[in-house]
C-alpha cells in the first residue's frame, strides 16, 4: 500500500476559488424583472415596481435582507403566502434568485399604502368609502384566519390599494410575522399603534388582528388614532384607557369601534365575518353623514364620490387683468401659441389651406405672413425654430431662418387627418391618425430644420393620444376605453416594451412636471389623476369642481370649469382660486413657466387672453 499526499500551493487555492465562485455565478442567471423604481421599505428589505422581461407584466419584487430575516423565517413568510389566495390579499407569485440577493415576486398595487391616502391633506376618503376598504381587509382577514392564520401586524403600511374605476380596493400584506394558532413562538413583535392588549404579553388571537382593524377604522373616522405617544405610553393606554369617541360618530358606527376595541380578546367581535356584516349594517344609516358633501351649494359643482371636501377652502377672488388681449377671426383654426424671446409670442392658425403667422411683442404686432400649403392643415405643432404641420397627403415644416416658404418633408401612404406629438426636447417626434389603428410615423429633429421620417410603429388596436416622455424617443399611446384607460410602450426603434390597463377613465391628459408623469382629469369625477409609469403609481387628488382644460407649468397646475379656475402646486395642493366671469375657456396653455394663456371661442371670434403668473397672488414664492 502506497500512500500519495499532494500539496497545493496558496496561488493554486485562490485560483480553485475564485473558479468556483465564476461557476456559481454562472449557474444565477439574470433576473426576469427589470426594475423600474423602489416603492418602500419593508422590515426586513426594500419593494421594488418591476416588470417581466418577457410578457410586460408588473410585479412587486420584495428583496429579503439575509442578515435581518432568517432563513426560517423568510420560509415561514413564504409558507403563509403560498397558502393564501383571496382577492384581499396581496399574493406571492414566484421566488427569484439573483446575484444580488432573492426576491418575494408579489402582486402590484400602483394604488401605494392605506397610509398614504390617509396623510394625503387633499384628499380625505369619505366615511361610505372608508368603511368599505376595512370590509375588505376584513374578509382578506377571514380568509386567513379560517386557515388558522394570524396576521399579528395590521396597520395602514401593510394595506395596499388597487385603484378600480369605483374608488379603490384594499388588499393585506406583509406576513413577516404572522403566526398559526397553537404555533409557538414569541408574539410581542408589531406596531405598538395597532397592538391589542394582549400582544403585549406575548399572547395573540384572532381578535388581536381585530382590534387592529377597529383602530384603523378609528383612524378613517376621526383623523387620529385613539392613542398616540411613545412606545411605553401606547402600551400603557392600550392596556388601562377607554378610547374617546366623539359625538359626530353615528351610534351604530361608534358600537362597533367600541365593541372592536374591548380590552379582553373575547369581548371583542370573534370573527372578521361577524365584524364585517356589523359595518355593513351600520354603514345603511351613515348616507347623509358619511357624504356632507353630496348636496353642492353651487349647481356647478359635482360631488366626489370617494373624498370629502377638504377642510381648507380657499376664497375664490377675481381674476385680475389681463396684461395682453387678442382677438381673431372665428374662421381661424387650430391656434398655437409659442413663446417669443424676450417676452413675446409667436401665433399659428390655420384658415382653410393657408397657415397664419404673427410675430408679438405682448400686443403690439411685429410680423404677420400668410404661408399657402395647397393642401388642408391638419395639425400644428409649434417648435423653437417654427412650426410643423401635417396634412392628409404630407409633412411640412416653416422655419423662420429657412426663407418665406413652407417645405415638405415626408408623404403618407394612405390619407387621413393626421396629428403630431412632440416629445419636451424637442429631438422626436410621431405622426398618427387618433382613433385608428393605423401605423404611426416615428421622426426625428436632430437637425432642428430638418425632420426626418425614420420608421413605423404599428399599435396593438386604435389609440386616442401618444406621448413622447424622454430625450431617448420612448412613448406611450393611450386609449380610453369604458372604464379604464389603456398603455401601450414603445422606443424609437419602433419596437414594443409592454401594455398596461389603468382602470381609472380618463376625460384629458398631458405631461406632468415630474418625468415620466402623466396628469389627467377623471371622467364625471371632480378628480385629478397622477399617473406615473416609472415606477407605476396612481393617485386621485380631491378637485372643488369638474375641470374642463388643464395645463401644467414646472411649478403646478391650472384648472378651469365655467366660472372658476384653480391653481395646484406640483403636489396638488390648492394655492390660488379664482372667479372668472368670462366664456368658458376651452384651452389652457403655460408659457415659460410664469404666464398663462386662456383661449376661448365665440361665435363671431377666439379670444386669448394672457396672465403673469406672479400677478395671481398664489400662495407661493417664485
Amino acid at each position: 500500500m502506497s500512500l500519495h499526499v499532494s500539496f497545493s500551493s496558496p496561488g493554486g487555492r485562490q485560483q480553485r476559488q475564485r473558479q468556483q465562485q465564476h461557476n456559481q455565478q454562472q449557474r444565477v442567471v439574470r433576473s426576469n424583472y427589470r426594475l423600474l423604481g423602489l416603492i418602500g421599505q419593508g422590515q426586513f428589505g426594500k419593494v421594488y415596481c418591476a416588470v417581466h422581461r418577457k410578457s410586460g407584466k408588473l410585479v412587486a419584487l420584495k428583496s429579503l435582507d439575509r442578515y435581518r430575516l432568517s432563513t426560517q423565517q423568510f420560509l415561514r413568510e413564504l409558507r403563509f403566502l403560498l397558502s393564501l389566495r383571496h382577492r384581499h390579499i396581496v399574493s406571492c407569485q414566484a421566488l427569484e434568485h439573483t446575484r444580488r440577493g432573492r426576491y418575494l415576486v408579489m402582486d402590484y398595487c400602483p394604488g401605494g399604502t392605506l397610509r398614504d391616502l390617509l396623510e394625503d391633506e387633499q384628499c380625505r376618503v369619505n366615511w361610505l368609502h372608508g368603511i368599505q376598504l376595512i370590509r375588505d381587509v376584513l374578509k382578506g382577514l377571514a380568509h386567513a384566519h379560517a386557515q388558522n392564520i394570524i396576521h399579528c401586524d395590521i396597520k395602514p403600511e401593510n394595506i395596499l390599494l388597487d385603484p378600480t374605476p369605483n374608488g379603490w380596493i384594499a388588499r393585506i400584506s406583509d406576513f413577516g410575522i404572522a403566526h398559526v394558532i397553537q404555533e409557538e413562538g414569541s408574539g410581542d413583535s408589531g406596531s405598538p399603534a395597532y397592538m391589542a392588549p394582549e400582544r403585549f404579553y406575548g399572547q395573540y388571537h384572532l381578535s388581536s388582528d381585530l382590534y387592529a382593524v377597529g383602530i384603523i377604522l378609528f383612524e378613517l373616522l376621526v383623523g387620529d388614532r385613539p392613542f398616540t405617544g411613545t412606545p411605553i405610553e401606547l402600551r400603557n393606554a392600550h392596556l388601562n384607557q377607554q378610547p374617546h369617541i366623539p359625538a359626530v360618530i353615528p351610534p351604530a358606527l361608534a358600537e362597533v369601534l367600541r365593541q372592536a376595541l374591548k380590552k379582553l380578546p373575547g369581548q371583542r367581535f370573534q370573527s372578521a365575518q361577524g365584524m364585517g356584516e356589523a359595518l355593513e349594517v351600520a354603514a345603511k344609516t351613515l348616507l347623509p353623514v358619511s357624504s356632507p358633501d353630496s348636496e353642492s351649494e353651487s349647481g356647478s359643482e359635482s360631488p366626489s364620490p370617494y373624498f370629502q371636501k377638504p377642510e381648507t377652502v380657499f376664497s375664490a377672488t377675481d381674476l385680475p387683468t389681463p396684461i395682453a388681449t387678442l382677438k381673431f377671426p372665428s374662421d381661424l383654426k387650430r391656434l398655437v401659441i409659442v413663446p417669443r424671446q424676450p417676452e413675446g409670442l409667436e401665433l399659428y392658425g390655420a384658415a382653410g389651406q393657408k397657415v397664419f403667422y404673427q410675430a408679438r411683442d405682448q400686443n403690439t404686432l411685429l410680423t404677420r405672413q400668410n404661408l399657402d400649403l395647397g393642401e388642408m392643415p391638419s395639425h400644428l405643432v409649434g417648435t423653437d425654430t417654427g412650426l410643423l404641420v401635417t396634412t392628409h397627403q404630407g409633412l411640412y415644416g416653416w422655419f423662420r431662418s429657412g426663407g418665406q416658404g413652407a417645405k415638405k418633408f415626408g408623404q403618407w401612404q394612405n390619407r387621413g387627418d393626421r396629428s403630431l406629438w412632440l416629445s419636451p426636447d424637442q429631438r422626436w417626434f410621431m405622426v398618427g391618425i387618433p382613433g385608428s389603428d393605423h401605423p404611426l410615423y416615428i421622426g426625428s429633429l436632430w437637425d432642428p430644420q430638418r425632420p426626418k421620417l425614420l420608421r413605423k410603429f404599428v399599435p396593438t388596436g386604435a389609440y386616442d393620444r401618444v406621448f413622447l416622455l424622454d430625450t431617448t424617443g420612448h412613448g406611450i399611446l393611450m386609449t380610453h376605453r369604458e372604464d379604464c384607460t389603456w398603455i401601450q410602450g414603445f422606443n424609437r426603434r419602433a419596437q414594443k416594451l409592454g401594455e398596461l390597463q389603468v382602470p381609472i377613465r380618463l376625460s384629458s391628459c398631458q405631461l406632468g412636471t415630474k418625468p415620466y408623469r402623466l396628469v389627467g382629469i377623471e371622467t364625471d369625477c371632480p378628480h385629478l389623476i397622477f399617473l406615473d409609469l416609472k415606477p407605476y403609481r396612481t393617485r386621485r387628488i380631491y378637485l372643488p369642481f369638474q375641470p374642463t382644460a388643464l395645463t401644467s407649468f414646472s411649478w403646478g397646475y391650472a384648472l378651469s370649469h365655467p366660472g372658476a379656475l384653480i391653481v395646484l402646486d406640483t403636489e396638488g395642493r390648492i394655492i390660488g382660486e379664482f372667479q372668472d366671469g368670462g366664456v368658458p375657456p376651452i384651452k389652457l396653455q403655460s408659457l415659460q413657466d410664469k404666464r398663462l394663456i386662456c383661449q376661448r371661442e365665440t361665435p363671431q371670434e377666439t379670444i386669448v387672453q394672457i396672465w403673469n403668473v406672479q400677478d395671481l397672488n398664489l400662495d407661493m414664492i417664485f
